[in-house]
């Protein structure tokens, strides 16, 4: 085959070890997305941020694959209303949940139109 022919290879999703913790998941698709450190460490705080504040309204722990695109409103909502956070935080933590939801099993499908 002649160089170049058949340059794009198909891309391989990217699954982390089944068998570690949604947290840790997270943290080996992180750097496979190229994100800088910095950026990887901020992402991380955002991912424990979402389901910690889930648990202090519910009163109970809910694990993350509980946790959906109606949950992930509910937390932007507070952000903005609550915690007064501007428009490039809110956008941020929207990107880390977006980020956290590559781990296998998470679903964030269920975001419901704006």
């Amino acid at each position: 085959m002649m160089r170049g022919e058949n340059s794009l290879e198909k891309a391989v999703p990217v699954i982390a070890k089944p068998k570690s913790k949604c947290l840790d998941q997270t943290r080996q698709v992180l750097p496979l997305k190229h994100y800088s450190s910095p950026k990887q460490d901020m992402y991380v705080q955002w991912a424990l941020r979402y389901p910690k504040f889930h648990r202090h309204q519910a009163g109970v722990w809910k694990h993350p694959r509980e946790l959906g695109g109606t949950e992930a409103v509910a937390f932007l909502n507070h952000l903005v209303n609550a915690d007064r956070v501007a428009a490039a935080t809110r956008n941020q933590a929207l990107n880390a949940i977006f980020a956290y939801s590559q781990v296998p099993g998470l679903q964030f499908s269920d975001f419901p139109a704006s």
